[in-house]
This record gives structure tokens, C-alpha cells and sequence, in this order.
């Protein structure tokens, strides 16, 4: 993704790309250790498909209420597993795995906090938060359109590499590009 700064307006944060090789490696290695992810490669083995552990991508995140770690591994050239880690919130972690289809993307796993989390005809039990998720096609291009810049080259040269660059650098544009309903979750808190 190089080493630029940007702020995104739409979304209220601000990105900051800019880390030392070994601040991306420990990001890499603290996001091949959490639960999440290891529930979401359980996921990925399950389909036949690997990781790209030297592919990754990794964008920390200035919230308003704290910070996110966001880390990207490319998934066998079918789909994006995307590593969220937070600070500030009720929600610690969770992990996505979103399938490519041509020019969109699809939600098909998340772990939060180290459990799937779980649909309510209501509202949430006690020990859980509601959690928004798309339930249906996510546009790459009108991701790219909201995100900025940034993930202008990487969309250049395809769906795949702009998938991985706009789930880790626009995480919160993702949702509001969904082309299908916004399903209310209700998510595991720690």
C-alpha cells in the first residue's frame, strides 16, 4: 500500500500506513495468534484453500474512541481474510473472510471476539453487543469511490488485490456499499 497518510472523512478516521518492518511483522504474527483468525482458517482449510502470509497487508486505524489494528491476507486468489483488532470498544477482535465474485465480495465468515456470533428475532442476551453485517453483494467499486485515494493503484490491477487493499484500509465503507440487507448480529463481548 506504500507509505502514505490519509484521512478519510466518510468514515471519521484516520489512517496511518506508515510502520517499521518489524511493527508488520509483529502485526502479522499477533493476527496469525488470535482466536479469530485461527477460527477463520479453520474455515478457509475447510474450502481447500491457504493464506499468503508474506502478502499481508496491515493499516492501523485512529478512532474516535480508541484504535484498530487491521491486518489482510490474500486467500488463495478466491477471497480476503481480514484481522480487526481494537481498542476503546466493547468488540476486542474479529475476523472476515470475504469471497470475490468479479467485482464484489461477499461476507461468508466472522468470529468475533473468538465466537461466531449469533442472529436474535430480538435484542441482544446480556454479554453481547449488536454488531452490523452485510447479507449480500458488497461493490468493490463503490467501496474504492467512498475509501479515497488510497486504494486507487491497488484496484488497478484487479479485484483481488483492491478487495485486500480496501478491507483493511476502508473497513468501515464496507457495510455501506452492501447490495443487499445490513443483518443485525448480536456479538460476544469479552
Amino acid at each position: 500500500m506504500g507509505d502514505v497518510g490519509v484521512i478519510i472523512t466518510a468514515t471519521k478516521m484516520q489512517l496511518s500506513v506508515r510502520s517499521s518492518k518489524a511493527e508488520r511483522v509483529n502485526a502479522v504474527k499477533r493476527a496469525l495468534e488470535a482466536k479469530d483468525v485461527r477460527n477463520a482458517l479453520s474455515f478457509i482449510r475447510s474450502k481447500g484453500w491457504s493464506i499468503d502470509e508474506t502478502k499481508a497487508e496491515v493499516a492501523m486505524h485512529k478512532l474516535k474512541d480508541g484504535k484498530m489494528l487491521a491486518v489482510g491476507f490474500p486467500v488463495s486468489e478466491k477471497a480476503v481474510l481480514v484481522y480487526y483488532e481494537y481498542s476503546g470498544i466493547k468488540i476486542k477482535s474479529e475476523a472476515r473472510v470475504y469471497v470475490l465474485n468479479g467485482n464484489t465480495a461477499k461476507l461468508e465468515f466472522i468470529s468475533v471476539n473468538g465466537s461466531p456470533p449469533v442472529t436474535t428475532q430480538g435484542d441482544c442476551p446480556p454479554g453481547t453487543v449488536e454488531c452490523p453485517y452485510c447479507n449480500g453483494e458488497i461493490g468493490l467499486d463503490c467501496v474504492a469511490t467512498r475509501c479515497g485515494f488510497i486504494c486507487i493503484p491497488p484496484c488497478t490491477l484487479g479485484p483481488y488485490t483492491c478487495a485486500l487493499c480496501l478491507a483493511v484500509a476502508c473497513p468501515a465503507v464496507m457495510n455501506s456499499c452492501c447490495q443487499g440487507m445490513v443483518e443485525i448480529y448480536c456479538c460476544p463481548t469479552p
